[in-house]
């Protein structure tokens, strides 16, 4: 998955929550969206918005590198909408919100991507719906709070189809985080680990909260459960780190760093990394 932005500081349960979804984003811009933008959650809102957002994104990050092909979004628009055959309209949806994708309107891509939940409801198109929704809440800094009931809603009717995915119920905990009741989700999430006390999603997730509430010490557990099951996490290396950091243990925090930025070579990542590292050296 494609950083959204480089996040430098934790500061604040939503940051949490976009670590959470954006893993190889680690936070330097928490700048809100256009108060038209935020209203934008209907079908109506949704089109009123399709004609602003990429504008400005484009205005907020300063490059035009995530302009949208308005001759291809039009002519894929238009086959989508006047076509019958499902398996079309479900290509045409996918290559709709790829373009949406690559032009950093997140709210477009979950809004394809619901509508191809509703050609096909199966597991895997209900997932990706739940996760767009989500990493569109996370994009706007979670001011579209509407986007997350959404995520929360996919989530749930993907866990009914599979009561056993745990995964998907580790990640939708995390929907309940960012309300005003985060205790539910962090209920969930101990459940998941009392059925799986090897889930990785919910032992990161975990972790991740430990640190945003400067529970560091436990934050240290979390993320030495997970590296045990998955020596190869480079974001649990990075946030074990992070922890060690944070109690001032920064021969163990630099370990960490190093090992973390041997197993991802993201740019991004790496130079998040690199800047931890000369602060402790």
């Amino acid at each position: 998955m494609k950083s959204l932005q480089i996040i430098l500081v934790l500061g604040g349960l939503v940051l949490a929550v976009l670590l959470f979804r954006l893993p190889k984003t680690l936070v330097t811009d928490t700048r809100q969206l256009s108060e038209s933008e935020q209203k934008a959650t209907d079908e109506n809102e949704h089109r009123h918005e399709e004609s602003h957002s990429d504008d400005a994104f484009v205005q907020a990050h300063g490059s035009s590198v995530f302009s949208v092909d308005e001759n291809k979004l039009a002519s894929y628009k238009k086959q989508f909408e006047s076509i019958s055959d499902k398996k079309k309209r479900l290509i045409f949806a996918d290559s709709i919100a790829d373009l949406y994708k690559r032009a950093g309107n997140y709210d477009s891509v979950a809004y394809y991507m619901e509508l191809k939940a509703g050609l096909q409801p199966d597991e895997n198109n209900l997932l990706s719906a739940a996760e767009a929704y989500f990493e569109a809440f996370s994009a706007s800094g979670g001011a579209k709070t509407k986007l997350n009931d959404k995520s929360r809603s996919f989530y749930q009717k993907a866990i009914d189809l599979s009561p056993g995915n745990l995964d998907a119920k580790a990640k939708m905990a995390m929907t309940y985080v960012a309300t005003e009741n985060p205790m539910q989700g962090i209920a969930i999430l101990r459940e998941v680990l009392a059925e799986d006390p090897r889930n990785e999603t919910a032992l990161y997730s975990l972790g991740i909260l430990s640190i945003q509430s400067g529970q560091n010490e436990k934050a240290v557990e979390r993320f030495k459960e997970l590296i045990a099951i998955n020596p190869a996490h480079a974001n649990g290396r990075f946030y074990l780190g992070l922890a060690y950091m944070n109690l001032g243990k920064k021969k163990s925090a630099k370990d960490e760093f190093e090992k973390a930025r041997q197993l991802d070579n993201d740019p991004g990542f790496q130079s998040v990394v690199d800047s931890y590292l000369k602060e402790i050296n």
